[in-house]
């Protein structure tokens, strides 16, 4: 039902809000990271491991350590756990945003890849 269709959207937007997670460059990470813990950030790259692989490298050496060992110590969480810490960095990812924080180009990319993914 309507449900599904909610959950359909929500695993879409995920996805696209991953890339563009990944496709962050070290200093917005890390203005992300002064908004959300850094616990919370491992508990969504500890679920993503295409996006760690992704992120770490343009991490300073110092953060990416600390992400690293974070991320070694987050256990496997249940969905709706990871689902609430990726609605937590969302919002925050929205509000650099917002704020001008983040590139704007980053939200144009956003609508225009959305249009040709069909």
């Amino acid at each position: 039902g309507s449900r599904d269709a909610g959950l359909t959207e929500r695993l879409k937007e995920r996805i696209v809000f991953l890339e563009d997670l990944a496709a962050m460059e070290g200093a917005e990470f890390k203005a992300l990271s002064r908004r959300v813990s850094m616990r919370t950030l491992a508990v969504v790259l500890r679920h993503a491991p295409a996006l760690t692989t992704a992120l770490t490298p343009k991490l300073a050496p110092g953060m990416r350590e600390w992400l690293l060992q974070e991320i070694e110590l987050i256990p496997q969480l249940p969905a709706d756990t990871v689902e609430a810490e990726n609605r937590r960095i969302l919002d925050a990812f929205t509000q650099l945003l917002h704020e001008g924080l983040l590139p704007h180009d980053r939200r144009d990319h956003h609508h225009q890849r959305g249009r040709t993914r069909q």
